[in-house]
């Protein structure tokens, strides 16, 4: 019973393992972000407050940062290498360092991670993650590779738009 309440689009509600596996085996932009906004949708808030505080001294109370793009790229990380994919965190190339590469069974994606913190920087972020991957060709010793272009709201703690760069 309790197994048929908490299913989600035929899943069980837990199940993001094969969800990852299916979006990496199919090369699916769609469903690999369904899986991780699936996923970023279950850590709990308090998470992401403890760690955009900061205190000023003993004395003085905390006072509020912005999440930032570390957070999300090592909790993505350890998402991928908890699910059983090989994933790296700051690939260096010959002109830079792409967030995260993961890659399964023959299929990589080349991800670049940029967070916006209102949602008028959303298409700024996005032009800037596009332009960072294609000047510095972050998939060029991949491949087949598919390379990502990802950008979080950190309002809504969601990926707000992702764009295959080519």
């Amino acid at each position: 019973l309790a197994n048929n309440i908490l299913q989600n689009e035929g899943e069980r509600f837990f199940d993001f393992k094969n969800s990852l596996f299916l979006a990496i085996f199919h090369k699916s932009e769609v469903a690999l972000v369904k899986v991780l906004n699936r996923f970023l949708a279950s850590i709990p808030y308090d998470d992401f407050a403890k760690s955009a505080s900061k205190r000023i001294s003993e004395e003085e109370m905390f006072y509020s940062l912005h999440a930032h793009e570390w957070l999300y790229r090592s909790s993505l990380l350890a998402f991928f290498r908890g699910a059983g994919i090989m994933a790296f965190g700051e690939m260096h190339t010959n002109k830079g360092r792409s967030d995260i590469v993961l890659t399964n069974r023959g299929r990589t994606f080349v991800l670049e991670i940029k967070v916006a913190y209102t949602s008028e920087e959303i298409s700024i972020k996005l032009a800037e993650a596009k332009k960072q991957m294609l000047s510095c060709n972050y998939a060029a010793s991949y491949p087949d590779a598919i390379s990502l272009a990802l950008i979080i709201d950190d309002t809504q703690r969601q990926i707000a738009v992702s764009e295959e760069v080519k």
